[in-house]
């Protein structure tokens, strides 16, 4: 049986705060658990990614891809800094050996084509591991000092 996956994702070339992607995709996504980083006060720590997300076996990967999409374009494209390249996303999925997939959406990168890649890549990925359950995963970041989890914010409240 297939195991659930983890996505992190990191903005390229674009003025994105930290947190504000993991809640952009927690509002795309609520039934996606999404967790963001949070520094401990009086450690020295980075984080190469600032939010994970859970991917569960059950998880509908074309709706998944849908939604990095539109945080793509609603959060990243529009957020390009100052003289530099066009703003990216770069989105890499893992299994519990660590075998990962990373994607890259930039300028001239379609929404079909990323959604099928995305679709084509991480069922793959999905179909070649047995490991943990999304509930297993998930309580290892809950219980973690420097992950906190994000609540999808209500669109009608």
């Amino acid at each position: 049986m297939p195991a659930a996956l983890t996505i992190v994702g990191t903005p390229i070339r674009a003025d994105v705060k930290l947190n504000e992607l993991p809640r952009a995709l927690a509002e795309e996504t609520p039934h996606l658990v999404v967790f963001k980083w949070q520094p401990i006060p009086g450690r020295i720590m980075g984080a190469a990614f600032d939010w994970v997300a859970v991917l569960d076996i059950t998880a509908d990967l074309l709706t998944i891809g849908a939604a990095l999409w539109a945080v793509y374009e609603k959060l990243i494209k529009r957020r390009k800094k100052p003289g530099g390249q066009p703003p990216g996303f770069l989105i890499q999925v893992e299994n519990e050996k660590q075998t990962f997939v990373q994607l890259v959406i930039q300028e001239g990168t379609t929404k079909e084509a990323f959604t099928e890649e995305f679709t084509r890549t991480v069922s793959a990925l999905r179909a070649s591991e047995t490991g943990q359950s999304a509930k297993a995963i998930i309580e290892i970041y809950e219980r973690s000092e420097c992950h906190r989890r994000v609540s999808p914010v209500r669109k009608d409240a």
